[in-house]
């Protein structure tokens, strides 16, 4: 099978693993990844599609690549975000034809950890939201899913913000979403039980440094952070220090890519004994040896195959 990832903010180790793991269970595989400019996206998409079997799609086009796409499902419609390309084949007539459909594992992932993890959150207390992209847009939607209706979303782009927010409150009705500036996270009042993060960790961004103070937070919440690189972020460090329980990147990756594995009938090679929670176990080791060893430099070529 050969498959490839494409976006510009690729956590390669995470699909080396993956591929990995699929030889591992006797699944022969070849994954690239890609990097397009993002006026060439849909045209690239299209030429992969030719040459591989699926297609991942990651940061920063889970976005754009549904603006550009025709024949969206119902859902993806919804999301308005999508990181997945499937080819799927179907009966038409008496014939059989291969389609391609975007998917949004992301949004399933969400729904099918929370049953674990947010059963003693209070519903009407409202959630914090750090980031306006298309992570934070599927969270926002499985997150009203699940019955969540109060939103406080916080950005240094505002402008991206507010209109994440228009577009999400003509297609979510009844949820009211404020948007925070950014200078004003540390007065905000402690009512919020749930933050997530889908920052980047990286020096520049301030808005992490105020969300440390944890001032906003009520007790028995939970924070979540995106962040892959380190596994252990400062801000799910600093969580647990004031004995708050959080979600890490990799649990949310792990289980995404679960879904996909499953969807693509690849779990159907994978052994009796092998559970969601050991291929967590297993793929957090592997991006924390990385890590360790400091190997996660970006590549030199658009194209890596593994």
């Amino acid at each position: 099978m050969k498959w490839s990832v494409v976006g510009r903010d690729i956590v390669q180790e995470r699909y080396v693993f993956l591929s990995q793991f699929l030889k591992d269970c006797g699944v022969e595989n070849e994954v690239s990844f890609h990097a397009p400019e993002r006026e060439e996206l849909l045209g690239f998409v299209e030429e992969q599609q030719k040459e591989n079997q699926q297609i991942r799609i990651d940061a920063p086009y889970c976005h754009r690549i549904v603006q550009e796409s025709t024949h969206l499902p119902s859902m993806i419609k919804t999301l308005k975000t999508a990181d997945a390309y499937v080819l799927i084949s179907r009966e038409v007539g008496k014939t059989r034809e291969n389609q391609w459909w975007l998917r949004n594992y992301l949004y399933d992932a969400i729904l099918q950890l929370a049953p674990n993890h947010f059963n003693d959150i209070d519903l009407k207390s409202p959630v914090l939201i750090a980031g306006s992209g298309a992570a934070a847009m599927t969270f926002l939607a499985a997150f009203s899913r699940l019955g969540f209706q109060r939103f406080s979303l916080t950005d240094l782009y505002i402008e991206s913000a507010k209109k994440m927010v228009h577009d999400y409150q003509r297609r979510f009705f009844g949820l009211d979403i404020e948007i925070v500036a950014s200078d004003s996270l540390t007065t905000l009042p402690g009512h919020f039980q749930v933050l997530l993060n889908t920052t980047p960790n990286v020096e520049s961004n301030t808005i992490l440094t105020d969300l440390y103070f944890f001032n906003y937070m009520k007790d028995h919440g939970i924070v979540i952070d995106l962040t892959m690189n380190p596994i252990e972020t400062p801000l799910l460090k600093e969580a647990t220090s004031v004995q708050t329980r959080t979600i890490s990147g990799d649990l949310i990756a792990a289980k995404v890519d679960w879904l996909w594995m499953q969807s693509c009938g690849l779990l159907d090679k994978v052994t009796e004994d092998m559970t969601f929670d050991k291929f967590h176990a297993k793929l957090r080791e592997f991006l924390l040896q990385n890590q360790e060893r400091d190997c996660q430099a970006p590549p030199e070529e658009e194209s890596v195959l593994v």
